[in-house]
């Protein structure tokens, strides 16, 4: 027992001061039916380690992955293997068959409790979409978190015609962050995802919780629509997680939009660069994703 005690303890000592690298991405149809899956999954694992700057991230959030094998291989037959990372994923009522997972290193972060919350419109109807992942737990054997990982409805019909859809997903997030608040109002709460939406869109939806602005570090957005780059992909933090007073916390420049090279291609229907995305209809395009991925950087004072 007390070889255990000493073992946990310098373990914990260890960790002390040591920022917590959390990533969110959203992977564009990782399914095992592409001839070029393995192929895939190595360079997102090769760029999950560059944007958290030589060192695995202690979470990682993703969307549009096919199934539990999917998942298990991302981070069991890729350089991420090193990270012994620990898997909360659920299959979905997803229309598309797409899921959203969560990846934990096991070392530093202990799963308590995970859920899948699903989406229910007004009508009290499920919505076809993404569950909503659930998972509270302790980060270095102090800090405890609550983190969702979430995939809300596209634009898919038009913009307007399928808003009710993302203010269901909205609804659904808010309860779930008001049930923990109302137990402990200064939760350390962190959201990431794909909400379809920009930061302007969103924000009166998912008060109490506040959307980090991401630091743009050669790419002008996540996404790359008509042209225009958009911001869609976030991280939400409830108000004691903005306290530079607490053992854990983030700033306003904690999240940047990861960019490289790699990553990007000629817009050639307009201006600059865009996402490279892995396939252009049944046309394979070399890419991985045409979304960007958002890095956090939790802070750790002590």
């Amino acid at each position: 027992m007390k070889t255990i005690f000493l073992a946990l303890f310098f373990s914990v000592v260890a960790r002390l001061g040591e920022d917590c690298i959390m990533i969110f991405w959203n992977l564009e149809n990782l399914f095992t039916t592409s001839v070029r899956f393995y192929e895939k999954i190595n360079r997102v694992a090769k760029h999950i380690f560059i944007a958290s700057e030589g060192n695995l991230p202690v979470i990682i959030g993703v969307s549009e992955i096919e199934n539990f094998q999917v998942a298990w291989r991302l981070v069991n037959v890729t350089a991420l293997a090193r990270g012994e990372y620990g898997i909360v994923h659920a299959e979905s009522p997803d229309h598309r068959g797409i899921d959203v997972a969560l990846f934990y290193k096991k070392e530093r972060f202990k799963v308590l409790y995970r859920k899948f919350k699903p989406v229910i419109n007004r009508e009290g109807e499920l919505v076809r979409t993404r569950s909503i992942l659930y998972a509270k737990g302790v980060l270095d054997y102090l800090d405890t978190l609550h983190l969702f990982v979430m995939h809300w409805p596209s634009k898919w019909g038009g913009e307007r015609a399928s808003a009710p859809l993302r203010e269901a997903a909205a609804a659904a997030l808010s309860g779930e962050v008001d049930s923990i608040l109302a137990i402990n109002p200064s939760a350390n709460i962190i959201a990431m995802g794909d909400l379809n939406e920009e930061a302007a869109f969103i924000s009166p939806m998912v008060q109490p919780l506040n959307i980090l602005s991401p630091v743009k570090r050669g790419a002008q957005g996540t996404i790359k629509y008509n042209g225009k780059w958009e911001t869609i992909d976030h991280f939400l933090i409830s108000a004691n997680m903005m306290n530079n007073l607490e053992p854990v916390f983030c700033t306003d420049t904690s999240s940047f939009i990861y960019s490289h090279p790699h990553l990007l291609e000629k817009d050639r229907a307009y201006l600059g660069v865009k996402p490279r995305r892995s396939f252009i209809g049944p046309r394979y395009n070399g890419g991985i994703s045409d979304h960007l991925p958002v890095v956090l950087r939790v802070t750790r004072s002590w």
